[in-house]
């Protein structure tokens, strides 16, 4: 780095972080050598962490892991009372808010609020969105999708690797992919995406699981029978005629014997 010596003649000369700190200097008053092999333009002159402690700097990534800790306690358990599609449309929501609080604002509080929220969305999109996946993924293509999903993940260290050393130094232009990536995303399950049949099936919901499958279908380019019914609707409906019970309360299909 190079600090001002005159602030009115522009004179320069080598300085380090300690000096900076030390004399409680601005950011006006240095800037960094950017032909350094060593320099990334990062959130430390973004969040000013040039002087902040260990501590405060750890912080941001003891937020993420915070967020973790607090979602995964509940929300994989919300989501099986719930449904998985509210959890993974608001996970991909709060991630792009986050992505986009990251990119404009400069306030360190504001990242650490931010990096708590984007590990809050974990579990929607790693363990929720996993769970879905399996629910409807053909039985045969199982294995596939989790080997696929592993691979993408853990490889992407690659590209960014190469990016770093051979494109640039910015992270902010890794910013505007990922922000990219997150709208695609949330276009396609805002669009495209249903509940899971599944878990629709097991809460007794059928004619909401008979719909999720043939709009499933069809963006597969497959077509369903408009008319048919579950094994488990015929054994309800049997049920009903034999022991004269009302078998639906609020939209949900109660087996006899089984009630809570």
């Amino acid at each position: 780095m190079t600090r001002d010596l005159d602030h009115h003649v522009a004179s320069w000369k080598s300085c380090n972080r300690e000096e900076i700190c030390i004399e409680h200097m601005s950011q006006d008053q240095y800037r960094p050598v950017k032909s350094q092999a060593e320099y990334f333009d990062n959130w430390v002159p973004k969040f000013g962490l040039m002087c902040k402690s260990m501590t405060s700097i750890g912080f941001l990534g003891s937020s993420f892991f915070i967020g973790i800790l607090v979602a995964i306690c509940w929300i994989p358990r919300v989501s099986d009372k719930y449904g998985r599609f509210p959890f993974i449309f608001g996970s991909l929501f709060l991630q792009l808010f986050c992505q986009m609080g990251l990119l404009y604002s400069n306030s360190l509080y504001f990242a650490y609020f931010c990096m708590f929220c984007l590990g809050m969305t974990f579990p929607g999109k790693n363990i929720i969105f996993y769970n879905y996946t399996m629910e409807v993924v053909d039985p045969t293509k199982k294995q596939l999708v989790v080997t696929t999903q592993a691979l993408c993940e853990t490889s992407l260290i690659i590209p960014l690797s190469f990016y770093y050393q051979s494109i640039s130094n910015n992270w902010v232009y890794v910013q505007y992919v990922s922000i990219a990536m997150t709208l695609a995303s949330f276009g396609f399950v805002m669009l495209w995406l249903e509940e899971s049949p599944l878990f629709l099936y097991n809460k007794g919901l059928y004619d909401r699981a008979r719909a999720s499958l043939n709009k499933i279908a069809k963006f597969n380019g497959l077509e369903m029978e408009t008319e048919y019914v579950f094994d488990k609707e015929e054994e309800l409906a049997l049920a009903r005629q034999t022991s004269g019970m009302p078998l639906i309360s609020k939209g949900h299909v109660n087996i006899p014997g089984n009630e809570q």
